[in-house]
């Protein structure tokens, strides 16, 4: 049996895993845990959005690992609250659970609060079709 994890933990899990991979170097792989179902996931995500990646700021490394943040601009906001635009942070190093988004290309994204702002990354992917979350935010 598969043990839930507090929605609390899962917030802090990301910023957490970040820094604790620059501590471990680059031979860390990233590791995720799908969630048990859509409902729960979007339960413990702030904001979901399907959105466009309008621009990509890449900073300066933290820790030794490398972030982004991007501008999303909103096709459709599934959960959350409702704006044109999203200025959201993320890992750029795949092997650290860090993602790279495109300009021009639409993505779906769920994201959490942490340190006063909002991430993503590998784990927080869509794991399941986008009317399950939608049903699920119906539901809530």
């Amino acid at each position: 049996m598969q043990r839930r994890l507090r929605p609390w933990f899962r917030l802090l899990a990301f910023p957490a895993a970040l820094g604790a991979a620059a501590l471990a170097g680059a031979a860390l792989a990233c590791s995720c845990v799908r969630p048990d179902s859509a409902a729960d996931q979007l339960q413990d995500a702030e904001l979901m959005i399907v959105a466009t990646a309008a621009e990509v700021r890449r900073l300066p490394a933290e820790d030794g690992v490398r972030l982004a943040d991007t501008r999303f601009t909103v096709t459709r906001t599934i959960k959350g609250e409702v704006r044109r635009n999203w200025w959201i942070r993320h890992g750029r190093d795949s092997p650290m659970c860090g993602v790279e988004f495109r300009p021009g290309q639409e993505y779906v994204i769920l994201a959490h609060r942490a340190e006063g702002r909002l991430w993503t990354g590998l784990c927080s992917r869509a794991w399941f079709p986008i009317e399950e979350y939608e049903r699920a935010a119906a539901e809530s």
